[in-house]
C-alpha cells in the first residue's frame, strides 16, 4: 500500500514515517531484524532514497538489516 493512514485521509509516506516504523521494530522484543522495504518515503529522491533507508536502518535500529531482494535478471548489469 502506498499510504499510511492517519485517519482520514490518507498521506504519503514521509521519512519520519519510515523512520518511527523501524523505532517501532525496534522496541519489539519479538523481532530479531530490522530491514526490508517496510515502505519508501516519497519526499526523498528516488535516486538517493535507498541511501537514506539504509541510514535509518542503522540510525535507529541496533539489529541486522534485512536488505531488498531483486531478482537478478530484474538488475540487469548491477550485479
Amino acid at each position: 500500500m502506498p499510504f499510511i493512514k492517519r485517519g482520514i485521509p490518507t498521506y504519503d509516506i514521509l521519512s519520519e514515517d519510515f523512520q518511527n516504523l523501524i523505532k517501532l521494530g525496534q522496541s519489539s522484543p519479538w523481532l530479531h531484524h530490522s530491514g526490508g522495504t517496510i515502505c519508501e518515503p516519497t519526499d526523498v529522491p528516488v535516486n538517493k532514497r535507498h541511501l537514506d533507508m539504509v541510514y535509518s536502518h542503522i540510525k535507529y535500529s541496533d539489529r541486522a538489516i534485512l536488505g531488498s531482494i531483486y531478482l537478478s535478471f530484474l538488475l540487469g548489469g548491477a550485479v
